[in-house]
C-alpha cells in the first residue's frame, strides 16, 4: 500500500462501466483514469449480484479487462445478494415522504448502489448527476444517506483519487 493513502472500497455504477470505452471524450478519459488509479493504488471495489448483472449488460471492453485485473489482484469484495431488509424499507419510506416523484423514481432505481455502498466504505462512483442530486438532497432529511459519498469522475479536475 502506498504510504499516506487510506485504502477504500468503492461501488462503481454501470454508467462508469459503460463510459470507459476507448473513446477520447473527456468523461471517458476521466473515468479510465479513475478506474486505473483504483487498480494501481491500494483500493478495492464492492460488487453485489444486482450490480454484476447490470455490468454484464452494459460494460465496455476496457471495463471488462479492468475488472478481470481487479479480480486477479484480489481487489474485489463480492457481497452476497440481499433482499431489502427492515432498514432498507424504513429508508425508502423516509425517501418517499420527502422527495418528489421524479426523485423517488431515480432513487428507487439506484438504491441497490446505496445498499452495496453501506456494506463497503460508503463511496459510489457514478456519472448519474440526477441520482447524485436526488440522494444528496434527501440526505438532509434521511440521515442514513448522509454517510454516502457520491463521486462523478467526469467532473473531477486534477489527479483522481
Amino acid at each position: 500500500m502506498k504510504q499516506g493513502i487510506t485504502r477504500k472500497c468503492f461501488v462503481i455504477d454501470t454508467s462508469v462501466a459503460r463510459c470507459v470505452s476507448n473513446g477520447t471524450f473527456p468523461a471517458a478519459k476521466n473515468c479510465r483514469s479513475y478506474l486505473t488509479n483504483i487498480l494501481e493504488i491500494c483500493h478495492r471495489i464492492a460488487v453485489s449480484k444486482e450490480l454484476m448483472e447490470e455490468w454484464k449488460r452494459h460494460r465496455s471492453r476496457f471495463f471488462r479487462k479492468w475488472y478481470l485485473s481487479m479480480i486477479a489482484r484480489k481487489k474485489v469484495l463480492r457481497l452476497d445478494s440481499e433482499s431489502a431488509d427492515e432498514n432498507d424499507i424504513k429508508i425508502m419510506d423516509k425517501i418517499r415522504r420527502c422527495a418528489t416523484s421524479a426523485e423517488i423514481a431515480v432513487m428507487e432505481k439506484d438504491y441497490f448502489l446505496v445498499r452495496t455502498a453501506m456494506r463497503a466504505d460508503k463511496i459510489i462512483i457514478t456519472l448519474d448527476d440526477s441520482a447524485i442530486a436526488a440522494f444528496r438532497k434527501t440526505a438532509g432529511t434521511v440521515r442514513e444517506l448522509g454517510n454516502i459519498e457520491w463521486i462523478n469522475p467526469a467532473t473531477i479536475r486534477g489527479d483522481p483519487i
